[in-house]
């Protein structure tokens, strides 16, 4: 898989969940599925940011860069 089909295949994602929440939760007017979608969402956003935040730190790290930690 090329990068510019990873970038498509991301935005059309992106695109399919936003219908998935408007056709299926948000039609069926239940309010707990769609704080319980909205949570899960804001979860899955969560665990990926902090993921990228350390790959990106191990990175950084393996190539020489000097990134002040917290506790120093």
């Amino acid at each position: 898989m090329t990068p510019v089909e990873f970038l498509a295949e991301l935005v059309f994602g992106v695109y399919q969940l936003a219908s998935i929440f408007i056709e299926n939760v948000v039609a069926g007017g239940d309010p707990l599925s769609i704080v319980a979608f909205l949570v899960g969402q804001v979860l899955l956003v969560g665990s990926i940011v902090a993921i990228a935040y350390l790959a990106v730190g191990a990175l950084a790290s393996t190539v020489g860069v000097q990134i002040p930690s917290p506790g120093k």
